[in-house]
């Protein structure tokens, strides 16, 4: 008698099971041959560029502001590039801020107080998440003149000292004791340790400490020269940019930055600009919006620039940076990586073509040339168009828009004959012209007499 201890086997049945499994076991082999083969060797370069990238980071891309014109076609109002330097607060570590310190003072000339303030900032204990990053200095010197805006030319090297307490600069003292750039003499100061121009506020010493707060200086060399004012300059974002494999945490941003290249000519017509404020950023029209403002904008403060801020400030874009083998650069082709990634261009504001005569305006300038303080307005009387708009005395607006270096200073409000104040269309007490009025009332009331003398 037999007896069956379990299903019967059926050779056949196992073999078509096996059959199956090893075709399975194929095809996967198969398929992951063929992907590597595509990962490798086909798409290897492409993945490799990919894999470089440590940080894909998107940031705001502030549109050019639009430019201003006069009706015979001359450039009132331009822009210019600017840069600065910033750290990403949330990369430095507590050991590295001593080694970040030390390579900011060797690429850049900066004051006690700059480095303070660097290294206090630095230290704060900040949730990384949400620290912001430090602009170290602004308006970096590059290839035009901070001051006037003239291309720099390539000289041989100059001398110069730097003051890092009073943040002076100290260029050798010249042999006739007169300024380069307007030939004036200079103050000596100091018992003529050293020497000053109170014209363009230059200072000239070959001594070895600062003559005004007696702090030890540091000597270096400049090879850029400005054909206008004849200061020495170096290229301070090529020396960053150069060195930025040192300064892992650093970045030199690029951001436009307003010029009026007529200066005095029209600056009460056009105005000037200056950072955003707290209260302007945060006040939005819808709370649940993007932010109006950055940190860094600027927005117009007085004249068209703040009536037209809205016109020309353009379009923001959007700007998008990738962090490769510890630099962060500008993303210019992502291909395929992620389409909401992609740059979106900035639009520019557009440009205005006001009603102003450049050469009018010079006229009505030149008119008032022996006046104190006044204003010139010329209307063409057939169309009603402001040819010409000039009040006295006038301000520079690119100083008032923060285009200056730390040692000048804006117009103040309570300048003499207050020139911030536009005199052809605001009100101003008109002093003594005023008592014409009052005398020839007083004789028609008969209070006082030809005769009649006062003091006063």
């Amino acid at each position: 008698m037999s007896q069956a201890l379990g299903p019967s086997h059926d050779a056949a049945r196992f073999r078509a099971h096996n059959h199956v499994a090893v075709a399975l076991v194929i095809m996967a082999v198969l398929a992951l041959g063929a992907r590597l083969l595509l990962v490798q060797v086909l798409r290897g370069d492409r993945y490799e560029k990919y894999a470089a990238i440590e940080r894909v980071t998107k940031v705001r891309a502030q549109a050019p502001r639009g430019i201003m014109q006069s009706s015979d076609g001359t450039v009132l109002a331009r822009n210019i590039e600017s840069h600065r330097l910033e750290v990403l607060t949330n990369r430095v570590t507590p050991a590295r801020i001593p080694q970040i310190i030390n390579t900011l003072r060797a690429l850049l000339d900066l004051t006690d107080s700059e480095v303070a303030h660097v290294s206090q900032e630095l230290s704060k204990e900040v949730d990384p998440r949400k620290r912001r990053p430090l602009v170290v200095r602004r308006d970096l010197v590059s290839t035009h003149c901070p001051y006037d805006s003239s291309p720099l030319h390539l000289v041989d090297p100059h001398s110069y000292g730097f003051c890092s307490a009073c943040g002076r600069y100290l260029e050798p003292v010249p042999e006739r004791k007169t300024c380069p750039f307007d030939q004036r003499r200079l103050v000596p100061v100091d018992g003529g340790k050293a020497w000053h121009c109170n014209s363009c506020d230059r200072d000239f010493s070959n001594a070895k400490v600062c003559p005004y707060d007696g702090h030890e200086v540091a000597h270096g060399q400049h090879i850029l020269q400005c054909p206008l004012c004849q200061r020495t300059f170096n290229d301070e974002v090529a020396v960053l940019r150069a060195n930025l494999h040192h300064l892992p945490e650093g970045r030199v941003m690029a951001e436009v930055q307003r010029e009026y290249p007529l200066r005095f000519l029209a600056s009460h017509v056009l105005g000037y600009m200056g950072y955003v404020l707290e209260q302007e950023r945060t006040g939005q029209v819808l709370p649940w919006g993007p932010p109006r403002f950055g940190l860094n904008d600027r927005v117009g403060r007085t004249g068209l620039e703040r009536s037209l801020d809205n016109i020309l400030r353009g379009v923001d874009g959007e700007q998008v940076l990738v962090r490769k083998g510890g630099s962060e650069e500008q993303a210019k082709d992502l291909d395929d990586l992620v389409a909401a990634l992609k740059p979106q261009p900035a639009i520019a504001g557009p440009t205005l073509i006001l009603t102003l005569d450049s050469e009018l305006q010079r006229a009505a300038k030149t008119a008032m040339k022996d006046v104190y303080s006044g204003a010139v307005a010329v209307v063409d009387v057939h169309t009603g168009a402001i040819r010409a708009l000039y009040s006295k005395p006038s301000f520079d607006p690119n100083t008032m828009s923060g285009k200056r270096t730390p040692g000048s200073k804006s117009t103040p409000d309570g300048a003499a004959y207050a020139p911030l104040i536009n005199k052809a269309l605001h009100a101003f007490p008109p002093a003594s012209t005023y008592k014409i009025v009052t005398a020839v009332a007083g004789l028609e009331e008969g209070d006082v007499r030809i005769d009649t003398a006062m003091t006063c």
